[in-house]
């Protein structure tokens, strides 16, 4: 009941969120003339972190930690402790937090300083400046992956990707997450690398190969070849992705620019070749009066898949944009089949265009078993399916968030 009561809260604040924007832009996305320079990268390294082969075997001879632990249980040591877990990376143009007032007891994500509408209270009278922010994603519960088709069809009130305000201090289930709070929503892994060079590497492997890390700032995604050095975006195998779409046509159906769509996935695959898994929300709102025609996104994205070597793709697609395309997909289905199907509302589309739909199991089963699918993996055998005959090359299509109220995050300035 007092969970259900805060999501209820939490609805309306967002409808009201979602009313103010519509007068006006936020204030944290307004572009600027005198924005400073992004902090790149500097054209050469005034300092190598990275040992050579005999500074590292020095460091390992003389360490009893290095030296007496074998790297695989220093492996499994730092993966249970900065790894494989869902972070933030954000880079934003914004004033910085203000300082919490003395005696104050705060709820918010990483104990960030907000209003009681989890609106962050900025501090104005310091000027903006580019400001990196990272935390452990309380969006989600633990083991969320595992459970997550449950999970969509039961609790439809839970943020999607494209939904997330950890940023902004309102992270549905930091409650959920074992450890002390507020540390236990921070990555917690800067002491670790400081601490010498050989830690730093071994470190910095796992924060970037074995987490999935969310974006959705453009700055930063545009400009992640500036910002990153080669050997860091090499490492990353997996993303969770915001883009917005920007819609044409007023008459009869809405069309997607999809510039900046093209923009991210030509970073994606120029600059991130160990990338396998990745997420893609796209925030798009259309209506029964004017319909969204998603054709050229598919082809986008179509070339994409095939042009990479994702193992999971995932899209998804804001609630007006994709309900309207699932019901034509099943009704094509159902029309092919001659058959009524109970069908679980996400889908995965094959590059050639041509789509299958898992379907529910038998009464007899337990809830969560009835609406398992083999997301975010590709239809497998063994999992109940109806459409096409053939999985090729292709990626998921879900429902993603009710409404368009969330900010892209702060800055949309293209440098």
């Amino acid at each position: 009941m007092k969970f259900k009561l805060i999501n209820w809260l939490r609805g309306k604040l967002r409808k009201r969120r979602r009313l103010h924007q519509e007068e006006g832009e936020p204030e944290e996305s307004q572009v600027e003339d005198d924005v400073p320079n992004l902090p790149r990268l500097p054209s050469t390294r005034p300092i190598v972190l990275t040992p050579s082969p005999s500074t590292e075997a020095l460091a390992l001879a003389s360490s009893p930690l290095f030296g007496k632990l074998p790297r695989e249980l220093r492996y499994d040591i730092l993966l249970r402790a900065f790894g494989g877990s869902l972070l933030h990376m954000d880079l934003s143009y914004v004033h910085p937090v203000a300082p919490t007032e003395p005696g104050r007891i705060l709820f918010s994500h990483t104990g960030i300083n907000t209003n009681g509408r989890f609106e962050v209270n900025w501090d104005t009278a310091v000027p903006k400046s580019w400001q990196w922010w990272s935390s452990v994603c309380h969006r989600v519960m633990p083991n969320y992956e595992k459970t997550w088709s449950f999970i969509r069809m039961s609790h439809p009130e839970i943020p999607r990707p494209g939904d997330d305000r950890c940023r902004y201090g309102d992270a549905h289930f930091c409650q959920s997450w074992p450890g002390a709070y507020p540390s236990k929503c921070k990555i917690g892994i800067m002491g670790w690398l400081l601490s010498c060079r050989q830690a730093y590497v071994e470190g910095i492997d796992v924060l970037y190969r074995t987490n999935t890390i969310h974006m959705s700032g453009q700055t930063l995604i545009l400009n992640l070849p500036q910002l990153l050095p080669p050997q860091r975006l090499s490492a990353i195998t997996s993303l969770e992705i915001v883009c917005p779409l920007q819609l044409h046509g007023v008459e009869v159906g809405a069309i997607p620019e999809v510039g900046l769509l093209n923009d991210y996935l030509s970073v994606f695959a120029s600059n991130l070749p160990s990338l396998t898994r990745l997420y893609l929300a796209l925030k798009a709102k259309g209506s029964n009066a004017r319909p969204v025609d998603m054709q050229s996104v598919f082809e986008v994205l179509d070339a994409f898949v095939l042009e990479t070597s994702l193992r999971e793709f995932t899209v998804s697609h804001s609630h007006t944009v994709f309900t309207p395309l699932y019901n034509t997909v099943r009704n094509e289905i159902t029309t092919q089949h001659h058959q009524q199907y109970k069908t679980i509302p996400e889908m995965w589309r094959n590059a050639d265009g041509s789509y299958i739909l898992p379907i529910w199991g038998p009464n007899t089963e337990p809830f969560y078993k009835q609406v398992e699918t083999s997301w975010p993996k590709p239809p497998q055998v063994g999992y109940r399916t109806v459409g096409a005959d053939v999985v090729g090359d292709g990626y998921w299509l879900v429902e993603g968030e009710v409404d368009d109220y969330t900010p892209c995050r702060f800055s949309t300035i293209y440098l």
